[in-house]
């Protein structure tokens, strides 16, 4: 863990949640003071849930960011993850293979990396396009020297595309849902 000292970064196993290593994990996150916190969604309700049964609010109280990936939160979840470290709380959806293909927006939207990325779906009659609902496929465009072209996921998601930039200036391809 040097190179997550030097980065300034604090790793927390996603795996150990017993009340003990919950508490653990809130002590340790008082003494490093992080602004944010990334890591699973269901790690970070877990601890979420732990805070706020026990009352140490004021222990995570540097927090002022949560993003979250690997999987989806229920509405109720994610209030709760907002209860307990009283402020926003972001998702963000990405695989090993691709990177972060999208990211939750202010707005609502989870708007698509267009930097690094393109996706497409690919629907039940095996046709791909560029909105609608299937499984996603995406293209990466870095790295040149192994491009990832139409890299099959296996998810299923719902491709819009917003025509005009929401108020913080995003537009196009975004996932519905």
């Amino acid at each position: 863990y040097f190179a997550d000292f030097i980065c300034g970064i604090l790793t927390l196993s996603a795996h150990e949640v017993s009340d003990l290593d919950l508490t653990k994990k809130v002590l340790a996150i008082q003494k490093f003071k992080p602004k944010g916190i990334y890591g699973y969604g269901t790690s970070i309700f877990l601890l979420a849930a732990h805070i706020n049964k026990n009352n140490l609010h004021a222990k995570v109280e540097t927090v002022n960011l949560i993003v979250y990936t690997s999987e989806f939160l229920t509405t109720w979840q994610r209030r709760i993850i907002e209860e307990a470290f009283r402020c926003p709380v972001i998702s963000e959806y990405g695989s090993v293979e691709t990177g972060i293909i999208s990211y939750e927006c202010p707005c609502g939207k989870q708007h698509i990396n267009h930097e690094s990325l393109d996706i497409e779906v690919l629907d039940k009659s095996g046709k791909i396009n560029q909105t609608g609902k299937g499984q996603i496929v995406v293209t990466l465009f870095f790295p040149k020297l192994m491009p990832v072209i139409r890299y099959l996921l296996g998810d299923i998601v719902e491709i819009g595309v917003q025509e005009k930039p929401c108020k913080y200036g995003f537009s196009g391809k975004y996932i519905k849902n």
